[in-house]
């Protein structure tokens, strides 16, 4: 063989190389731009999940705030009933303290003991 077929020889060795590299190279490229694509649709989904969680965040919060309103709420009623409850009770005790005073003549009071008076002040809470 002379020197220009051993060339030629040489340059098909190097062609066949480089068609054989440019194949892999364009194998890696393909599979970097299925992974590129796999990793943009995994990103885009947990974009959207995380959108999906910040709407649930506040609408929790909202109903959360709601809640919290209606308990104070409830709250503020339970101790204007309280108050409303304490002032008949003593009103019903004035009231009662006043029918027991008319039912008695001060006379039948002193014949009552002491025992008798302090029984009854503790049950009806005039003491």
């Amino acid at each position: 063989m002379g020197p220009v077929e051993v060339e030629i020889v040489d340059l098909e060795k190097q062609l066949t190389a480089t068609k054989e590299e440019v194949n892999r190279l364009q194998a890696e490229w393909l599979k970097r731009q299925d992974d590129l694509v796999r990793l943009t649709n995994q990103r885009d989904s947990v974009l959207h999940q995380s959108e999906l969680l910040r709407k649930e965040v506040f609408i929790m919060e909202r109903k959360r705030q709601r809640l919290d309103s209606e308990v104070e709420a409830k709250k503020a009623e339970i101790t204007k009933v309280r108050k409303n409850t304490e002032t008949i009770r003593a009103e019903i005790a004035t009231v009662n303290a006043k029918l027991h005073e008319d039912r008695y003549m001060p006379s039948m009071v002193m014949e009552l003991s002491p025992q008798h008076i302090r029984t009854n002040c503790y049950k009806y809470n005039y003491a």
